[in-house]
């Protein structure tokens, strides 16, 4: 299984502890992306059900690519959304590594330091994951409400 956060650790040495912690928050992640993957296939079905429908209604190709584009809009940009939501959580949690980083660097005992403070990040982060879920079902809800 491969480990979305190891990069945060990189370039020093991981204590157990903290790698369990950051696999654990890895799976929490992966598990969140398949309930909200889950979730939006009933938009990619509507998707694909609007561009079967320019079929029927279009005969020129022109007005059937333009169609099915507008089929694919909400997708896209439910998509685009959720990708941007993604990044800010990352991105969070990765300062909040980088910041522990610093820390550590002029503790008497970096590891420790490291280590204590990478574990609170992750216990900072968690709750992040949920309100991702909620705002990614939201997304979801309103590209829904476009067909």
């Amino acid at each position: 299984s491969s480990c979305q956060l190891c990069w945060i650790a990189a370039g020093s040495p991981t204590p157990p502890a903290m790698q369990n912690a950051i696999q654990d928050f890895s799976r929490k992640m992966e598990d969140m992306q398949t309930r909200i993957q889950t979730s939006a296939l009933k938009l990619n079905r509507k998707s694909v059900e609007c561009t079967l429908k320019c079929f029927d209604r279009h005969t020129e190709i022109k007005q059937v690519e333009q169609c099915a584009s507008k089929c694919q809009q909400p997708v896209e940009s439910f998509q685009n959304q959720l990708n941007n939501e993604g990044k800010n959580v990352q991105n969070g949690l990765q300062g909040c590594f980088q910041m522990c980083q610093s820390k550590a660097t002029g503790a008497s005992d970096p590891q420790a330091a490291m280590e204590s403070c990478g574990m609170q990040c992750i216990k900072d982060f968690e709750p992040n994951l949920k309100q991702f879920e909620s705002r990614a079902q939201a997304l979801l809800t309103q590209a829904m409400s476009e067909f």
